[in-house]
């Protein structure tokens, strides 16, 4: 059977054909397939509400009718260039690129506008032939950030690169994380460096962020140096802590689903 062309396909049919050829890394199964050199790999998820804490964040999921927003909208601007594969639990777009690194300005908060939720995503710039590659970088990434209970936005490599570094599993990984172990027993003082992490290390920032008096932060962080043997106070031992704090948070959650 002679090979069918693009223009003799359906909308539907042709988002299948383009996004099986870029994800799989496979050839078109018909000609005429308008597969550009470069692309925008964005992995999304629908940010679930979370604050600093060791608990797992709730599921979020992306209902339907706020996938279809987004497809429209995209397709409104990408047309049939735009491969869109979304479920309840997120997925991952493919935007075309002139080669330019950089992803279009307010493209997150475009996507949380139209799907009427705050959307994390994580994104990675890459040529057509190495886009399996880059979707596996892209979801390592937005596992990250969602792990991590990150502020939904949108994230790169360059973004997290220690953060990606330390969430690798690799012989120092319980070493990283034995800090934190000793704090275990006493989840306020996991919480109060969480926060005082977040609130770069502001001690009225923490005790705001927590309700509660400065030095009630200023007891829980000398607790930290008894038990930890680390002081937050010094920058070298904080530096510790919160690579010790960052790999532990991302091992106790669970991953993001892949989509």
């Amino acid at each position: 059977m002679p090979a069918r062309h693009w223009s003799e396909l359906g909308s539907a049919d042709r988002a299948q054909v383009l996004g099986s050829a870029l994800l799989y890394g496979r050839t078109p199964a018909v000609s005429g397939v308008p597969i550009r050199g470069h692309y925008h790999v964005v992995a999304i998820a629908n940010a679930p509400e979370t604050k600093a804490s060791t608990r797992k964040p709730p599921a979020a999921e992306l209902p339907a009718e706020p996938q279809r927003r987004i497809r429209s909208r995209l397709t409104e601007r990408y047309g049939d260039a735009a491969v869109v594969n979304l479920d309840s639990s997120g997925g991952t777009i493919l935007l075309p690129s002139r080669g330019e690194p950089q992803l279009p300005g307010g493209l997150t908060a475009e996507l949380a506008w139209v799907a009427e939720a705050p959307i994390s995503a994580a994104a990675v710039h890459s040529s057509a032939a190495a886009i399996p590659r880059a979707v596996a970088l892209a979801r390592d990434l937005l596992d990250i950030v969602v792990r991590l209970g990150y502020a939904p936005d949108l994230y790169t490599l360059g973004d997290l690169t220690v953060e990606y570094q330390l969430t690798r599993t690799g012989p120092a990984t319980g070493s990283l994380i034995a800090p934190v172990e000793a704090l275990l027993e006493t989840p306020d003082l996991i919480d109060t460096l969480q926060s005082h992490v977040a609130a770069n290390f502001d001690r009225r920032k923490t005790a705001t962020t927590l309700g509660v008096h400065r030095n009630t932060v200023d007891y829980r962080l000398r607790r930290i140096k008894d038990l930890t043997g680390l002081d937050p106070h010094n920058n070298s031992d904080l530096l510790r802590l919160q690579s010790a704090l960052i790999t532990y948070t991302y091992h106790r959650r669970s991953p993001v689903p892949n989509t």
